[in-house]
């Protein structure tokens, strides 16, 4: 496939496409012609200010077109982009930052002081957003570079949360391009015309993913602010969305005001739902509302979409999260490597011409993440049945994956551990119907040393990301442990079965917020 830079498609659509819609984002909207412009004048002012090929600039921010150019920008120079939440507690945002390597940033006026106070950046590489283009970066005349590699650094996303140890994947151009065209234009049928939607945050690599696949096909990318139902909805049908990827939580949480909608969605072509498999009522409710294509895939970050499953092709595969992508080879392993035949649970590899780079500055993670044959270890336990159909068992590795974003229990637990009164602590996943699993915290807790519930919220609240803080804590006498005198978290996940933690919180916030504030933080 032609694997040019991607700043050469975008100037090939916005001689092409000029004065059709590019990029829209609540009332504002670029045409290509306006988004090429502005692209190159970011870029140009990030290289004015020193950005160049080598460095790697981290990019806090909520979705907006801002955001959006910031990304092409930073494609723009060969540079790398290290996205991360906003809400990221301060040593978390140093430890990801330093991890990556960051030089440069781009954030609004609170961020950018607090990278000045602690000394992350130099405070000539922090680059401001204001309104819509950043601030200092349009009219300056610095020289581009008229091609860059695009087999470099040029996405870095976070594997955990990042406190603790973040172990960064590596995606360049070359991924990205590849993404886009064999593992969703080929697959499903996508051009210049489409309309997709953007409704997570974009910060998440399915975000990044959502937006840079239209542009690259020169169509129009609509990112939601924030999502809501009715904000969904209603944007699908202002912009004639044709095709967006959801994740699962999201198409739960829409089934009600789906119901409630009238006139139906004509435009919607394709939804590709990913992050957790839908249960069997939700996709029968989904296809019958929608009247559109329903798509469940499986993947990881490291590899991309692996599988795809249209939903209403083969019914009687409804337990399957598909078959391999046609660039795609699938194996199920023994904890040995070896392969299993048809029908046995073993360890999911992957095969893909839409890997990621390796791990940053990290070959050895990176090699024993694969086999000879270039297969990487997922972590994730499957099965597949004698017709190629992948059936999905759970994970190994002990994340948790709350609205689409994975949350690594280690992290959360080494914050929590710091707090007055916690003899001992195991961070788990329950089911939650918002969120498909929501984090619980369960601790053992000695009030005489000080142990307060409020003092470990706050705690969370301060060092954590928003999807990594605890919806619910649970007290303990002992927590379960094996022979080897580990926390067995499966025995921990068995008690806890069952457990409605948005109920929790929300009686929580009723009792802690007493009155009006209470009732409406609880809704």
């Amino acid at each position: 496939m032609d694997e040019r830079p991607i700043h050469s498609w975008l100037a090939q659509h916005a001689v092409a496409r000029g004065e059709r819609i590019a990029l829209v984002c609540g009332d504002e909207r670029l045409t290509w012609a306006a988004l090429w412009d502005r692209v190159q004048a970011v870029a140009r002012g990030l290289s004015a200010g020193g950005v160049t090929c080598r460095t790697r600039v981290a990019l806090f921010g909520e979705n907006s077109i801002v955001y959006a150019v910031a990304l092409l920008a930073v494609a723009r120079l060969g540079a790398a982009v290290v996205p991360l939440p906003v809400g990221l507690g301060a040593d978390a945002r140093r430890r990801a930052m330093a991890v990556a390597g960051c030089s440069a940033a781009i954030g609004d006026g609170a961020m950018l002081q607090a990278l000045r106070e602690d000394g992350s950046v130099a405070a000539d590489m922090l680059f401001p957003v204001a309104g819509p283009v950043l601030a200092g970066t349009t009219g300056a005349a610095a020289a581009l570079p008229e091609t860059v590699d695009c087999a470099v650094p040029y996405i870095l996303t976070m594997t955990s949360g990042s406190t603790g140890a973040p172990k960064p994947i590596v995606f360049t151009q070359a991924t990205k391009l590849r993404r886009a065209f064999l593992a969703t234009r080929e697959v499903y049928g996508l051009g210049e015309d489409d309309v997709v939607l953007v409704s997570t945050p974009m910060h998440h690599s399915l975000a990044q993913r959502s937006t840079l696949l239209p542009l690259l096909l020169g169509g129009t990318a609509v990112i939601m602010p924030r999502f809501s139902p009715a904000a969904w909805i209603a944007a699908v049908r202002l912009h004639a969305v044709s095709f967006l990827f959801a994740v699962s939580s999201q198409l739960r949480v829409l089934l009600p005001e789906l119901r409630a909608a009238s006139g139906g969605f004509p435009s919607l072509r394709t939804i590709v739902s990913s992050s957790a498999r839908l249960d069997d009522a939700t996709k029968e409710d989904l296809v019958a509302i929608l009247g559109c294509d329903l798509h469940e895939c499986y993947g990881t970050s490291e590899v991309g979409c692996a599988t795809d499953f249209s939903l209403t092709e083969a019914p009687d595969k409804r337990t399957s999260v598909g078959r391999a992508l046609p660039h795609v080879a699938l194996k199920i392993c023994d904890p040995q490597r070896r392969a299993l035949p048809p029908g046995e649970t073993g360890e999911i590899a992957v095969r893909t011409q839409t890997a990621f780079a390796g791990y940053l500055d990290d070959p050895e993670a990176t090699a024993a993440a694969h086999d000879a044959d270039g297969y990487f270890y997922t972590g994730d336990l499957g099965r597949m049945d004698a017709d190629g159909w992948l059936y999905f068992r759970g994970r190994s590795k002990e994340v948790i994956i709350t609205g689409g974003i994975n949350v690594h229990p280690t992290d959360v637990e080494a914050v929590i551990a710091t707090c007055p009164g916690v003899r001992a602590c195991a961070v788990i996943g329950v089911d939650d119907a918002y969120f498909g699993e929501a984090v619980l915290a369960v601790v053992v807790a000695d009030r005489q040393l000080g142990y307060k519930p409020a003092s470990v919220r706050r705690r969370c609240a301060e060092e954590l990301a928003v999807y990594q803080r605890p919806m619910a804590i649970e007290e303990v006498a002992e927590l379960p442990r094996n022979e080897m005198g580990k926390v067995h978290k499966p025995t921990l996940r068995e008690r806890f079965r069952g457990y409605d933690a948005t109920s929790r919180l929300r009686a929580l916030l009723l009792r802690e917020v007493p009155g009006d504030v209470g009732k409406e933080r609880a809704s």
